[in-house]
């Protein structure tokens, strides 16, 4: 199984599962499992709502992983909590992030092979959560460290 964590709240299964048929070529008869952090209908856009993901994110990873996923998959151009999950899960974690690792099914166990874990990233003023795509925050910057 793979989890996906949508990083946005959506209202319909059409919506949350939007990801999941696009991926779904690159791993054959592979479930994927989508779910979709709370309170969060506009996604991310600004520090505020960046900070309020994180954990969200991280107790779903943890949850799927839980459940059995080989692989977790954040669906946000931001790529926040990546670092966070990959440090609280055994199984590997990846973003759509451009520098990230690219991932192949089935994973391998998590090594040096996945990349080192990436910064989170902040989405830049204009990123917007609605009508999310892969370049929706094309100009993120690192997020500094605290």
């Amino acid at each position: 199984m793979i989890g996906l964590i949508r990083v946005v709240s959506t209202l319909t299964d059409d919506q949350l599962a939007l990801h999941a048929r696009a991926i779904q070529h690159l791993v054959g008869e592979e479930e994927i499992v989508t779910r979709a952090i709370a309170d969060q209908p506009n996604g991310i856009h600004d520090d505020e709502t960046f900070d309020r993901a994180v954990p969200k994110i991280v107790a779903l990873g943890r949850e799927l992983a839980a459940e059995g996923a080989r692989l977790l998959i954040v669906s946000c151009a931001a790529d926040p909590a990546v670092p966070e999950l990959r440090e609280a899960v055994d199984v590997p974690v990846v973003g759509p992030a451009p520098r990230g690792p690219r991932w192949r099914w089935p994973p391998a166990a998590p090594s040096a092979s996945w990349g080192s874990p990436r910064t989170s990233r902040r989405p830049s003023s204009t990123c917007s959560a609605t009508g999310s795509s892969p370049t929706a925050c094309p100009r993120a910057s690192p997020r500094p460290s605290t």
